[in-house]
């Protein structure tokens, strides 16, 4: 999926634009009988900037929370959530923590700002 994709999805689900997206997972839904794959975004700096355009038959409720929150309580047990965006937020925790290629950039941490959306793709 490219990032002009995700940023696509954000918007029609979300309602938001970031200003910098950056690809931070890629993997099978069930490799065991699917051959279908789900790719994990990291959205930098998001902003509302419309409404929502729901597909038919979604039913998507935005639940904002400081991810810095949202990583504490995964990492403490107290927040549990489906095995697709557990991989993404931790592969955005370790690219925010500087744990990819030297060329991606580094983010100060915390970021107290950044909240998240689920929202997999």
């Amino acid at each position: 999926m490219s990032i002009a994709t995700a940023a696509r999805e954000l918007l029609e689900e979300t309602g938001h634009r970031a200003e910098q997206m950056w690809p931070v997972a890629e993997s099978f839904a069930n490799a065991a009988s699917q051959t279908n794959r789900v790719w994990s975004f990291l959205a930098i700096n998001c902003r509302p900037v419309g409404d929502t355009r729901f597909d038919p038959g979604e039913n998507i409720a935005l639940a904002p929370v400081a991810l810095a929150d949202c990583l504490k309580g995964l990492h403490a047990g107290r927040l549990r959530m489906q095995m697709a965006h557990l991989l993404g937020l931790f592969a955005a925790e370790s690219f925010l923590r500087g744990g990819h290629a030297q060329a991606w950039p580094k983010f100060a941490w915390p970021l107290p700002k950044t909240t998240f959306h689920p929202l997999q793709l």
